[in-house]
């Protein structure tokens, strides 16, 4: 999954909807570079089974079962992990669902309820307890995961409209910046990471789709799709040191696929024949 290393050394960081995904390959690649993982997932499972990994590749994580739309359970989750390490660095606010398609019109307003639930209270209500404890122990960084979506108006690329998942990942950057606002003369950074579609379970349905899947790697620069690991390397960055006054910023992870609105190039390219391009 990764390069053992020593990049988040002595850190201890929380990472949400950790049991799959780009959560699980993140989890894991923090503790590869050395850092303590609280493996948050409100699915135990899934969490266990990546505490399992961590440790069979000799890490240290342990597995804190929470929702993170609930208050309750996430100040227990961040006592918990200030018990077990005694410090907390980083925060990575990755858990998200998508609930329901179409725009503002067609959408449900149980799957908005839900989506608002999850992907922005659960990052505010974690930033709200984590954030105390990252200024106990001397600052940190909280990451967000928004997405895209936030910036190109539909879901996942290609996919159509989705009113409750693109709002939901524009107000997260929105919370990013106040973080970074906010906290930065405590010694908080804050920063979101914006995926493009990336094979993950959450998005397996479209990818198993041939016709689908053509017309992702056909719209996308780099000609294929991410991965969860090539998310991680970049939660990675700004959860270590490297990323000391990086704070307030937006990182999208998605082979440029966003530049192209979903236009698929053809083939071949246009100024392919590099006397075509000087002409």
């Amino acid at each position: 999954m990764g390069t053992r290393g020593a990049r988040l050394a002595g850190k201890t960081a929380i990472v949400t909807g950790a049991g799959s995904g780009i959560g699980r390959a993140s989890a894991c690649l923090f503790a590869q570079q050395g850092c303590r993982v609280a493996v948050v997932d409100w699915n135990e499972e899934g969490g266990r089974e990546t505490e399992r990994l961590i440790r069979e590749d000799g890490g240290e994580g342990s597995f804190i079962q929470a929702d993170v739309s609930d208050a309750v359970a996430v100040e227990a989750m961040v006592a918990k992990t200030m018990a077990r390490y005694g410090r907390l660095d980083a925060l990575y606010n990755n858990a998200s669902i998508v609930r329901g398609y179409g725009g503002p019109v067609e959408a449900e307003e149980d799957d908005w309820d839900a989506t608002m639930a999850v992907n922005v209270k659960g990052a505010y209500l974690c930033a709200k307890y984590a954030i105390p404890a990252m200024i106990e122990s001397g600052g940190g960084s909280v990451i967000n995961q928004s997405s895209v979506a936030a910036i190109q108006g539909g879901g996942p690329p290609l996919s159509g409209p989705c009113a409750a998942y693109t709002t939901s990942k524009a107000a997260v950057i929105g919370l990013t910046r106040s973080i970074a606002y906010s906290y930065g003369h405590r010694g908080i950074r804050a920063n979101s990471i914006l995926p493009g579609l990336t094979d993950t379970a959450m998005v397996a349905s479209l990818l198993d789709d041939a016709d689908f899947r053509r017309a992702m790697i056909d719209s996308t620069p780099l000609r294929r799709i991410g991965t969860p690991e090539e998310v991680a390397w970049v939660a990675v960055f700004l959860a270590s040191d490297e990323s000391s006054f990086v704070s307030g910023a937006e990182i999208v992870v998605d082979g440029a696929c966003w530049l192209s609105q979903g236009v698929t190039y053809p083939e071949p390219l246009l100024f392919e024949d590099p006397a075509a391009a000087g002409s």
